[in-house]
């Protein structure tokens, strides 16, 4: 009796245990507030019980924070900033700069958009005045922030990657693309493809995987 006691119990508290861990990976799984609040709490002491850990000068990452913005003033930045972050990094040795930022729209540029209302009422008023129609040029020039940061893309020393982003389907796009628009963006893509990876014990491996999306998301022209 003893014997068949102890049995029941031990299988009580095996399937108690089980029940509990399935329990606890459903809740997990359902990302229920209270477990990510507990999971990112035992990241932070997993971390304070690890210790300081001496970061590898390889890699580097060049941050867009609250003091950044305090410095270099409020998002979004004028793609010049950027096209001068990219001359400072190759100048300093960078091999690789690799951007988080979708460069996907025109730069938001007043100044730019002054020259060329300018440009248009010297145009309608007819005004033939040589000096005045290349200062206007050499302006536009220079306040063109998405040229400028074209510019700086290709005479740099570094590897540049843009980051570019794909919408799984139209519901997810909100709007219909039309084939021959999709097919652009996808073009503006093809010197942009990169290979599935996974580390293994054998270190980094290339894994055969297809991905089928609705639509890109690429960079300007300009930039790609």
């Amino acid at each position: 009796m003893r014997v068949l006691f102890r049995s029941l119990f031990s299988i009580n508290s095996v399937s108690l245990t089980l029940g509990t861990i399935l329990t606890v990976i459903i809740l997990f799984r359902s990302q229920v507030p209270v477990f990510e609040l507990i999971e990112l709490k035992t990241y932070d002491l997993r971390f304070l019980s690890r210790g300081q850990v001496q970061p590898s000068p390889t890699v580097v990452l060049v941050l867009i924070d609250e003091k950044s913005l305090d410095v270099e003033g409020r998002w979004p930045w004028p793609r010049s900033k950027f096209a001068t972050l990219v001359d400072i990094l190759s100048r300093d040795g960078a091999k690789v700069i690799g951007f988080d930022v979708g460069f996907l729209e025109p730069d938001e540029n007043s100044q730019l958009e002054l020259l060329n209302k300018l440009s248009q009422t010297v145009e309608s008023l007819a005004i033939k005045n040589a000096r005045l129609a290349k200062f206007i040029q050499e302006s536009k020039r220079n306040a063109d922030n998405d040229l400028v940061l074209a510019q700086a893309i290709k005479k740099s020393s570094a590897a540049i990657i843009l980051g570019y982003f794909f919408h799984q389907s139209e519901s997810d796009l909100g709007y219909q693309i039309e084939q021959q628009n999709r097919d652009q963006r996808l073009e503006r893509l093809s010197a942009s493809k990169y290979p599935f990876v996974t580390y293994t014990k054998q270190g980094l491996e290339v894994v055969s995987r297809d991905m089928n999306a609705y639509a890109s998301e690429p960079n300007l022209a300009i930039l790609t």
